[in-house]
């Protein structure tokens, strides 16, 4: 027996919980991907015009998009927690639904076996009493 029947259905919902996460933050980078290349293009037939208004409109709009990032990056690095504090309510969250019964529960049960044969610290979010009041048995190895 190569080991755990449940591994690669555990490993699977655990990839799909990352993939849910991540997915947003791909269709943002793709989009403000595009609208920078349309710009860049704009940048492109301004500089090979003979006009320069349409090179300072350019100008003024990368302009007005880097101070928009210096923006966005100071308000990201001013709360260097926030993320941290996010993942760690999910994870919480998860494991109130450990051994449930449905769809939910699966997953959070399937992403805690991962969890805790990836990391081989004992257990939960704050020690084995997490899982004490948990109406299901614990999956053993």
């Amino acid at each position: 027996m190569s080991g755990y029947d449940g591994d690669a259905d555990d490993a699977l919902q655990f990839a799909s919980f990352l993939l849910g996460i991540v997915d947003a933050t791909a269709i943002y980078t793709i989009v403000v991907g595009a609208v920078l290349a349309l710009f860049s293009l704009a940048g492109l037939i301004a500089s090979f015009c003979a006009g320069s208004t349409m090179l300072k409109v350019y100008a003024g709009i990368v302009t007005v998009l880097l101070a928009a990032q210096i923006i966005v990056i100071a308000v990201i690095f001013a709360k260097p927690t926030e993320f941290t504090v996010s993942l760690t309510n999910t994870t919480q969250d998860l494991l109130e639904l450990y051994g449930s019964k449905g769809e939910e529960g699966a997953r959070a049960t399937a992403i805690w076996r991962v969890l805790m044969e990836t990391e081989p610290r004992c257990c939960g979010m704050d020690g084995y009493n997490d899982f004490g009041e948990l109406k299901t048995s614990m999956h053993l190895i």
